[in-house]
């Protein structure tokens, strides 16, 4: 499934915007968020050229590092399960995504 993404990810302040979306419990908000902030990192490490329309699968076709593209591929999963799969989505899952995107961005 494409997953188009239009927002502009490089005038959103993700981390105040994360700590609200937990705040207030919307943790599919916050996993969502915490997907845009791993584009936006790719885009200023200059690995994706990013551009509103461009699906997560132009993404991970981008990436050429094995490890940027694992770590961005279970991102990209627990995306596309939490916004589009309408599954309820706890601190638990949203914590689990965090560890992840935490434990990936360090070698991006």
């Amino acid at each position: 499934k494409a997953e188009v993404i239009e927002e502009d990810i490089h005038s959103l302040d993700f981390d105040r915007l994360i700590r609200e979306a937990i705040q207030q419990e919307q943790f599919r908000l916050a996993i969502r968020l915490t997907f845009l902030q791993a584009l936006k990192l790719l885009s200023d490490h200059h690995h994706i050229h990013w551009r509103p329309g461009k699906t997560n699968h132009d993404y991970l076709n981008e990436l050429t590092d094995s490890h940027l593209r694992t770590g961005f591929n279970e991102l990209s999963f627990y995306f596309e399960y939490a916004w589009y799969g309408n599954f309820a989505i706890n601190r638990q899952l949203f914590a689990k995504v965090s560890a992840i995107y935490e434990n990936w961005k360090s070698a991006v």
